[in-house]
């Protein structure tokens, strides 16, 4: 895992999905922690090359390779864990996904198979609430629901990480069909995507761009 400078306080840790850092002093603010233990591992060996102790975790929302490696960094560092409401509902409890899934019913174990491990959400993000703001540096929150119910994005300056609301024409060529949960919201949410002024954009699964096409 390599730290992939975006600005003089912004960067990412290039990965399946993608790491935002956002930098201040010798803390880290991370956005998303990848799919699971081993991410959070490297992730850690990532920061302390670079001198920088993660103080908080912000996930955009509750899918497992987004918020799975933050039970391991919250028992190791301390740092604390920020999440949507009801996102962290799914982050604390992520047996309630595949039961929703299954319409309620008692799940499938394949559905089961590669939940992300329970982790304790210290700050729910109401729907009201616009920034978070550790020492100086605001992060801006964006609502991007349709991937999930609830997802945000996190915009730092004039670059903003989208979540899962943006996949590449590779992804979907290879996917064929992507996942959301509300599909109405999803095409509202890419129509005021293209109302943003942001330099530069940070999809999960793809390389930053300036062309959200």
């Amino acid at each position: 895992m390599k730290l992939k400078q975006l600005s003089d306080h912004v960067c990412y840790l290039e990965d399946q999905p993608n790491i935002g850092i956002v930098k201040e002093g010798d803390s880290a603010i991370l956005i998303d922690t990848g799919a699971n233990e081993g991410t959070g591992v490297r992730i850690l060996k990532a920061l302390e090359k670079e001198g920088l102790y993660p103080l908080a975790i912000v996930n955009t929302h509750s899918h497992a390779d987004h918020c799975g490696g933050n039970r391991f960094l919250r028992e190791r560092t301390g740092a604390l864990v920020y999440a949507p409401r009801l996102e962290a509902s799914i982050i604390e409890s992520p047996l309630l996904e595949p039961i929703y899934l299954f319409s309620g019913a008692n799940p499938l174990e394949e559905l089961k198979a590669d939940l992300a491990e329970a982790s304790q959400v210290d700050h729910v993000i109401a729907d009201g609430e616009t920034t978070l703001v550790f020492d100086s540096l605001p992060l801006h929150i964006v609502r991007l629901p349709g991937h999930s119910l609830n997802q945000i994005g996190i915009q730092v300056e004039d670059i903003l990480f989208t979540a899962d609301a943006l996949f590449s024409a590779e992804l979907l060529d290879y996917y064929k069909i992507p996942f959301h949960a509300d599909m109405l919201r999803q095409k509202e949410t890419l129509s005021r995507l293209r109302g943003t002024p942001c330099r530069l954009y940070v999809p999960a699964h793809s390389p930053p761009g300036q062309d959200l096409a």
